[in-house]
């Protein structure tokens, strides 16, 4: 993965099936997030909200990782998420770094790399 960058982004998928390791593109994709504090590395989940926007429906996601989440054992509780639109929540478990999937050209960032997804954490 020469030349490539560390970023953010939510997933959804409307079956919770195709989450499974190594399924195709997700039924909608978030914009890219990246902590430029830190240099440009992905966000922080834990411990503060973050606002999550879906450029191809305008909602968006507020997620509510707790602090320390990320020690937390394989599908522990770790939080929770809120879409805006209707407020309906989303119980968030600690997922185990799986790759979720792999976007190749063209991506939705225009970029010229493609996006590879592993999985911190998964809300249903």
């Amino acid at each position: 993965m020469a030349d490539a960058y560390h970023a953010s982004y939510v997933a959804w998928y409307s079956n919770v099936d195709n989450t499974l390791s190594g399924n195709p593109r997700p039924g909608s994709l978030s914009s890219e997030y990246r902590d430029w504090s830190v240099g440009g590395d992905w966000l922080t989940w834990e411990g503060q909200q973050q606002n999550i926007y879906f450029p191809d429906s305008g909602v968006t996601v507020q997620t509510h990782i707790d602090g320390g989440a990320q020690d937390r054992d394989f599908t522990t509780w770790a939080g929770w998420a809120q879409r805006t639109s209707d407020w309906k929540t989303f119980n968030c478990y600690r997922d185990n770094s799986r790759l979720v999937f792999y976007l190749d050209l063209p991506v939705p960032d225009g970029t010229n790399k493609g996006i590879y997804c592993w999985s911190s954490y998964w809300c249903v």
